[in-house]
């Protein structure tokens, strides 16, 4: 019995011995397609969890540029009468459409090195985007009826796209207040009863990630090259394995690190330069001393509030308010006081100007000039008096005026209901003259040209 049972564990023994190395190899080769298997789908899974927030940013920077373009220069463009066209490269003098600029800034972003493409297409295109525009395909025609159901939404998938295995991410182009009246009143428009909030199309960004899986499956298939060489020392073959992972999840996180801190750059560097634009914009307007207006922009309220009032058939009011006796102020206080002088007369100006719709500035030296849109002479003299009383009443003293012991301004004031046949310059002249004759009549006073009605 004692020699039965010796028998069989000796037989289990050799066994074991003889078949230890396959059985290792065996193991190994599980243990490594296991691995391999596993980093496979981890490395998938990171390069689409990539793909999609990648997608995310490019499409959220396209709808914030193309909303940025709409409002700060379509609206201003449209303002000074240039046009906004899809051919505007036929066109002189013409700006592309918010579409139709976005679509060049998205693919001129992604560009032939990675492929990254986006589009812009509807049920609803116009006649020259039906080529382009439309629902081409079933993608398209799907994220188009998912969208409409769930507009805030995102439709995406993964397939091939011109040979390349890629992420098509596909977002609801919602119809805006600024583009309804556009897409409604268009000649050629496909529909006209838009709505804000209504989607009118779909924003698709395709991301190409053939290259980042071709990338994957050749590390992995040198990882698995170097395991089998390596057949025998098991142990240098597992290190390996968890240093190349470790490798991996190191280079992914920092991928991913790397891209976030880009995005965010790139986020901070758009808020930079928009709040640069603005500053630099509002300093071209303003004067520096007074904080008013300056001569640059009366110019151009002017010639708008003068097409405004030609167009609606309203009158339109000039004030022309000049300090007495300035320079024997500034010669016998000093330009420093001369300046406060100048700050605080403006101020009050601009206090006693109360509609938004006018306009005050600083006309020269100290001159200054108010826009009263909508406004009648005799409405404009009652003005005019309330500033001259309210800069009397400040009692800023001044031993050497000529009306008083105070700083005292005169007011030209003309109005008129304008029509084509007369220029926006002769109601200015009119206000001057009525300027010089106020000047001439003793100053501290308002008065029209030949003090008598309120034509220019």
């Amino acid at each position: 019995m004692d020699a039965k049972i010796k028998k069989i564990t000796q037989k289990i023994s050799d066994l074991f011995i003889h078949y230890t190395l396959p059985l290792f190899v065996a193991l190994y080769f599980i243990a490594t397609g296991a691995i391999l298997f596993h980093l496979n789908y981890l490395s998938e899974k990171q390069v689409r969890l990539t793909a999609m927030e990648n997608a995310k940013i490019y499409s959220e920077t396209l709808t914030e540029f193309r909303s940025l373009y709409t409002t700060e220069v379509v609206v201003a463009a449209r303002k000074f009468g240039m046009s906004v066209s899809h051919d505007y490269k036929s066109k002189e003098g013409a700006i592309p459409l918010p579409a139709t600029l976005s679509m060049q800034l998205g693919n001129r972003i992604g560009g032939t090195e990675y492929g990254t493409q986006s589009r812009l297409y509807s049920n609803y295109p116009f006649p020259w985007r039906e080529k382009i525009g439309g629902l081409s395909d079933d993608f398209a025609r799907a994220a188009w009826e998912f969208l409409q159901v769930n507009p805030a939404g995102v439709f995406t998938q993964f397939e091939d796209v011109e040979g390349k295995y890629s992420l098509r991410y596909a977002t609801a182009d919602i119809m805006r207040q600024g583009c309804v009246d556009c897409h409604n009143n268009h000649l050629k428009t496909p529909k006209a009863d838009w709505h804000i909030g209504d989607v009118r199309g779909v924003l698709e960004v395709i991301i190409p990630v053939t290259g980042s899986v071709a990338r994957v499956d050749d590390m992995l298939f040198q990882t698995f090259l170097m395991l089998s060489s390596f057949l025998f020392i098991s142990l240098v073959i597992i290190v390996l394995v968890v240093k190349k992972l470790q490798q991996r999840t190191i280079e992914a996180k920092a991928y991913g690190e790397a891209t976030a801190i880009t995005n965010q750059f790139l986020e901070k560097e758009v808020v930079a330069r928009k709040k640069a634009e603005t500053k630099l914009r509002i300093m071209s307007h303003v004067d520096s001393l007074t904080g008013l207006y300056n001569r640059r922009h009366f110019d151009e309220s002017m010639q708008l509030e003068w097409k405004r009032a030609v167009r609606f058939r309203q009158p339109i009011a000039l004030l022309m308010v000049d300090i007495d006796d300035f320079k024997r102020y500034n010669d016998h206080y000093g330009h420093q006081a001369g300046d406060k002088c100048l700050s605080a007369i403006a101020q009050q100006i601009k206090t006693t100007i109360s509609r938004e719709t006018d306009v005050v500035a600083r006309y020269g030296g100290e001159e200054f000039v108010v826009i009263l849109p909508a406004t009648c002479t005799i409405t404009a003299i009652e003005i005019a008096q309330k500033i001259r009383g309210n800069i009397e009443a400040l009692a800023i003293v001044h031993e050497y005026a000529s009306s008083g012991n105070y700083v005292t301004v005169s007011v030209g004031v003309a109005s008129v209901i304008p029509d084509s046949d007369v220029r926006c310059d002769e109601l200015l002249s009119s206000a001057d003259q009525a300027l010089y004759q106020a000047k001439h009549s003793g100053r501290n006073r308002v008065m029209t040209k030949d003090n008598a009605n309120d034509k220019v």
